[in-house]
C-alpha cells in the first residue's frame, strides 16, 4: 500500500514539475523577436484581420476583426460567416481536390 501511494505522489509531482518548466522554457525562447517565414505570414494575416480605421475605445470588435470581416462576406446560404466556418471550407476544398 505505501508503495501505490509513493508511487501516486510521484506522478503528482512529475505531473505538477512538468508544466513549469515547460512553460520556462518556452518564455526564454520567446523572448526574442520571430523572423521566421511562418511568423511573418501569421503577423501579416493578423495586420489584415484588423480595421485600423476605428478607434478600439469605441468599438473594438470592429477594431480587431473589421479587416477580416470586410474580406469575408457572408455566403447567402449561411447565416453567420466566422474564421471557423472559413477555416472548415478551405479544408472541405483541399479534400475534394484529393
Amino acid at each position: 500500500m505505501a508503495l501505490v501511494f509513493l508511487a501516486a505522489l510521484c506522478a503528482v509531482a512529475s505531473i505538477i514539475t512538468l508544466p513549469s518548466e515547460s512553460a520556462d522554457s518556452y518564455r526564454q525562447e520567446s523572448q526574442g523577436e520571430c523572423t521566421s517565414p511562418v511568423c511573418q505570414e501569421t503577423a501579416q494575416a493578423l495586420l489584415a484581420s484588423m480595421d485600423f480605421t476605428v478607434n478600439p475605445c469605441q468599438d473594438f470588435y470592429r477594431y480587431a476583426c473589421g479587416g477580416w470581416i470586410d474580406s469575408h462576406p457572408t455566403p447567402p446560404e449561411k447565416s453567420t460567416y466566422t474564421a471557423f466556418d472559413a477555416l472548415i471550407d478551405e479544408v472541405a476544398d483541399n479534400v475534394a481536390s484529393i
